[in-house]
């Protein structure tokens, strides 16, 4: 499960989030020793937010990314709640923010 591996990095400021950074150092590993590997997306407040590419959720459609392999009864009545057309289940915290964001 490499490409669940995800360093995190905030910023704050005044006590106010300002920047982060998540780097995944194997991202592209199944694709052999040729392959780009690692990629690090980063954003900053007034700035934006940069390497990845966005999808946009179609607008009738209620995506929820959660946890693979740390749910309990909580997790699963709070994604229920939401009444999701799609769960998506991926470990690391960082890896969530991958696919909320791709």
């Amino acid at each position: 499960l490499l490409d669940n591996v995800t360093v995190l990095i905030g910023i704050a400021y005044g006590g106010r989030a300002i920047a982060g950074v998540i780097n995944q150092p194997f991202y592209n590993y199944q694709l052999g020793a040729e392959a780009d590997l690692g990629r690090t997306m980063w954003g900053m407040l007034g700035l934006g937010a940069f390497g990845f590419q966005l999808q946009e959720v179609p607008a009738d459609k209620r995506i929820v990314t959660t946890t693979r392999s740390h749910s309990n009864k909580t997790v699963t009545d709070c994604v229920n709640a939401m009444e999701p057309h799609e769960v998506i289940r991926v470990g690391g915290a960082g890896n969530k923010v991958r696919w909320t964001w791709s």
